[in-house]
């Protein structure tokens, strides 16, 4: 309610719920307190930062301390710094209450910091429930697998099938040592077209990736120490990195 001050916002939802005054009052100052918004008590909405609009928001889900929280993008269009404080506030406080919460969102940071399990969404149908490593290694549909955030790379191949791979699955011009190819390994070749700065590469950690054109057109993602822009390579995934796809993308059980 834009015409109340920040404690009223959060008594409103206690109000209709018909809790006694004390007890509403205690627990008001105890939601506030537990997303850090009690310096914000007689503060009006149009005051706000976004950053604490969500923490108002966070202490009247929280007030009536339910037993299921749904979060419908809490952490969007946040800066950096906020979303990281207020991403680490929604496990302690989640944690705290015991209770189950259901967090709709798009970022990988936000599934990976604050969920036990993800569930995969396309288009309003639930394809996979897993953890991290699940989804990314044991996807039962294409789309799935390749869900950005994994980076998985998806590679069409004969008769309208597919494979995935993780970037840091591809072996380039022999990176594995003397292993040589065997039976179901998948072989490509291709151009270094991008990478990203070299003065960058060390903070960007694992997620310095460079781009492979192959001579098909693909896109393949590989690990970007050791390459160099414009380069020709080899790549091979052995057959035990490979998750195979049917036309139809359901996975393909080897």
């Amino acid at each position: 309610y834009e015409h109340r001050s920040v404690a009223e916002n959060v008594r409103a939802g206690l109000d209709r719920c018909g809790i006694v005054r004390d007890a509403a009052r205690s627990a008001n100052g105890e939601a506030r307190d537990a997303v850090g918004a009690t310096h914000l008590a007689t503060r009006t909405p149009e005051t706000l930062s976004a950053g604490e609009r969500r923490r108002v928001a966070l202490a009247r889900a929280i007030a009536r301390r339910p037993s299921v929280l749904l979060l419908d993008e809490p952490l969007a269009h946040l800066d950096d710094a906020v979303r990281r404080d207020l991403r680490e506030d929604i496990a302690r406080i989640v944690r705290s209450l015991g209770a189950a919460a259901i967090v709709v969102t798009h970022d990988h940071l936000d599934a990976l910091v604050l969920a036990d399990r993800i569930a995969f969404l396309d288009r309003g149908r639930l394809l996979q429930v897993g953890t991290a490593e699940e989804l990314a290694d044991a996807a039962q549909l294409a789309v799935a697998a390749g869900c950005s955030w994994l980076a998985n790379n998806i590679v069409p191949t004969a008769n309208g099938c597919a494979i995935a791979f993780r970037p840091e699955h591809a072996l380039i011009d022999g990176s594995d040592g003397e292993e040589s190819a065997t039976d179901g390994d998948w072989i490509g070749s291709g151009t270094v077209e991008f990478l990203p700065p070299e003065q960058h590469r060390s903070a960007l950690g694992e997620h310095a990736i460079s781009t492979i054109r192959a001579d098909d057109g693909v896109r393949i993602r590989v690990p970007a120490e050791g390459r160099r822009l414009g380069e020709r390579v080899s790549i091979r995934v052995p057959a035990a990195r490979l998750q195979r796809f049917a036309p139809d993308g359901r996975r393909v059980r080897t």
